[in-house]
């Protein structure tokens, strides 16, 4: 119990939890809803970016609860590729938020909340490479 009371004093930890926590919002706002992107590949997109950084979000919190932490090259790996496609993510949903008539400002509130969590995977990526490197 000590070495998980531990984690939570870990500032990669903290942002593992905060990139899960967003990407679990993100998914609440966007339950139910049409009209997120403007064609088939665009929402393929935005789902698959954010349901499967909640699976990778998931798996690496764990690997960090169980005192089995990712070698860093592994955490940059997964963090840069994930900050771009947050990034582009968040633009799909602004965009259709901007130009569909009828969207709900819950897609707007879930591009930007894809933005912010782009910019916490860039934070990540950029503690792994200065902290471990």
């Amino acid at each position: 119990m000590g070495r998980v009371a531990g984690l939570f004093k870990s500032a990669s930890f903290l942002i593992k939890l905060m990139e899960l926590v967003i990407s679990v919002v993100s998914v609440g706002l966007l339950a139910g809803l049409g009209g997120i992107a403007t064609d088939n590949h665009k929402l393929a997109l935005v789902y698959g970016t954010v349901i499967g950084f909640i699976m990778v979000s998931v798996v690496t919190i764990c690997a960090n609860v169980i005192d089995n932490g990712l070698h860093r090259t592994l955490i940059m790996m997964i963090s840069l590729p994930a900050a771009f496609l947050f990034f582009a993510s968040g633009a799909i949903m602004i965009q259709s938020w901007a130009t569909v008539s009828g969207v709900s400002y819950r897609v707007l509130v879930s591009g930007i909340i894809a933005f912010s969590n782009g910019i916490v995977y860039l934070v990540d990526s950029a503690l792994a490479y200065f902290r471990y490197g």
